[in-house]
This record gives structure tokens, C-alpha cells and sequence, in this order.
């Protein structure tokens, strides 16, 4: 009955307990911060820690590429980051993030062009820049790790003394099924939101869409309900972005259709959600912003206060 007590409040008793905390928001900034996309940052106001996040695409849209640049953003912000990557080795990670911090084509990488590279002074200035960098970045990464709950409770209470302010899973599909598809993805979101409510970090999960989800005659944006697996996907998650990169169904046309992507925040608890044109730049394995966004599509903005 005491236990029940607790729980049980009064909502006045609730406002004025966190009127303060309501006012100290302001210069606090954001739990955690989109440093490479600053106009969806500022949208949505980063993304809230106790929360579960879920990053939706087709194969190959980019959900891989946009984790691992958000997991570098809040690396660089100081935050604690931890990188489970049930698909990519951990080397990959980081050469992915060498030519995305770095800007150096892909391409140069997986040839070993790299090693033709005139300007060896700069080649060498690259990696000096970005090994200085790791060397201050709180990121770990772990790799096909954590395909079950009680393993992903074994990394993270074993790293980093079981502190992280942001953990990525990418991606869902490829966690151990206990009995059936459906189930286990019910079972592992439910466990992973407790989990990060009580551990104080932010769970950010990446999820296929549906193969069949759309017409070859057609392509369309991909939607929540489409997320390969589970209706508790989107039901359970706090924030849940979509990536579509309609070039890649239709390649003939020209370079300026290439770079158009779109990162779609379909549900967020806390507010603000829409559509945001972006640029996708394949070659460096990053997503970026043009000048100035535009404002139709964008759900639910409140007029700012003066």
C-alpha cells in the first residue's frame, strides 16, 4: 500500500515540485546534440536520454551510415557513447568514420588508392587530425555482441563502468529469436526501454522496413507501420526517424537527384516532428544539411518565444 502511496499524485503537487526544473531547461542545451545536422538539431532539440530511438529504412538507405554519424556527434560533444554493430566489424566503423570526419572518398579506402595519393603530407595530416580526435572521443564499440538482452545487459554493465549517456544497436533484425520473430522483437524493445529508463542513457536502434513495402513503379517514402518485425517498434519507441534515398531505385537520373535524402522524424513524444530535406553524400558515408532547410512538411512547430 505504501509502495502505491508514492505513485499516486496530485497534479499540483506535481507542478510546483518541477516548476523549477522546467526553468533551469534554459542554457542547459541538449541532452544529446546532432553536431553535423544543426537544423534538425534545433527542431527537435537533440534527443532526450531515458528514451528509446529507432532509425527505420529499406536496405541500403543509409541507416547504418546516419547511426554511426550520430553516435561521432555526440562522441565529440563529450558524451559517453557505446557502439554494438551486429552487422559491420569494428574496423569498418572506424574507416567509415575516418572518410566521414575527414572527407576522404570511400572509394580511395577500399582500393588502397589511398596509397597513390600525391599529397602524402595531407594524407598524413587526415589521420593525425583523426587519430588525435579518437583519442579524446568517449566512443566504444563492440561488435556481434548483444543479439539478446542479457547480452546487451553484460556489455554495458562490464564497459566503461556501466556508464553511457547514448548506446546504438544496429541493427534489430539481427538479434537471436528465442521462439518466434515477433516475439523476441517485442520482448528485447520492452527490456531495452526499461533498461535505459533505469541506466539513464539513450537507446538508438536501427530497423529494417519491410522489403515489400513498396511499388518498383513507384517509389514512395517509407512509413512507421511498415518496421520490419513488430508493431511494438514504433508503439514502444520515443522518436522514431525514417531515411529514404529515392536515387537509389532510379539511377539514371542526374548527380543534383542523387544527393536528395530524406530524414523523416515520423513520431516524437516530446514534440516536434517532420520532414527534413537533406543531402546524402555517399562517398564520405555521411548525411548533411543544405544552407537553410525549408519549412513546409515540418509537423507541429510552435511559433518561438520572444
Amino acid at each position: 500500500m505504501n509502495h502505491l502511496a508514492e505513485r499516486v499524485k496530485s497534479p499540483d503537487d506535481i507542478f510546483l515540485d518541477h516548476y523549477d526544473e522546467i526553468m533551469a531547461r534554459d542554457g542547459r542545451g541538449k541532452a544529446l546534440s546532432f553536431l553535423s545536422l544543426p537544423q534538425l538539431d534545433d527542431r527537435i532539440w537533440g534527443l532526450p536520454k531515458k528514451s528509446l530511438v529507432v532509425v527505420g529504412g529499406r536496405p541500403s538507405m543509409g541507416k547504418s551510415t546516419l547511426m554511426l554519424q550520430m553516435a561521432w556527434d555526440f562522441a565529440r560533444g563529450g558524451k559517453k557513447v557505446l557502439f554494438i554493430t551486429l552487422e559491420m566489424t569494428a574496423e569498418e566503423c572506424v574507416e567509415r568514420l575516418w572518410s566521414m570526419d575527414q572527407e576522404i572518398d570511400n572509394f580511395w579506402l577500399i582500393s588502397g588508392k589511398i596509397n597513390k595519393v600525391k599529397d602524402t603530407t595531407c594524407i598524413k595530416d587526415k589521420r593525425d587530425a583523426f587519430y588525435n580526435q579518437l583519442g579524446t572521443a568517449k566512443l566504444t564499440f563492440v561488435e556481434n555482441y548483444g543479439k539478446t538482452f542479457a547480452e546487451i545487459n553484460d556489455v554495458i554493465s562490464s564497459t566503461n563502468k556501466g556508464e553511457y549517456d547514448a548506446v546504438f544497436i544496429d541493427y534489430l533484425q539481427m538479434i537471436k529469436e528465442k521462439t518466434n520473430s515477433k516475439t523476441a522483437i517485442d520482448e528485447y524493445i520492452k527490456d531495452l526501454r526499461s533498461y535505459a529508463i533505469k541506466k539513464n542513457f539513450c537507446a538508438i536502434v536501427g530497423s529494417q522496413i519491410n522489403r515489400g513495402s513498396h511499388d518498383q513503379h513507384k517509389i514512395r517514402e517509407p512509413e512507421m507501420y511498415e518496421l520490419k518485425g513488430s508493431g511494438s517498434i514504433e508503439e514502444h519507441c520515443d522518436v522514431c526517424i525514417l531515411v529514404h534515398w529515392p536515387w537509389f531505385y532510379s539511377r539514371d537520373k542526374g548527380i543534383g537527384e542523387k544527393e536528395k535524402y530524406l530524414v523523416k522524424v515520423c513520431k516524437n513524444r516530446r514534440g516536434r516532428s517532420g520532414r527534413f530535406n537533406c543531402k546524402f553524400e555517399p562517398e564520405y558515408f555521411r548525411v548533411s544539411e543544405y544552407p537553410q532547410a525549408p519549412d513546409e512538411g515540418v509537423g507541429r512547430v510552435r511559433k518561438d518565444l520572444d
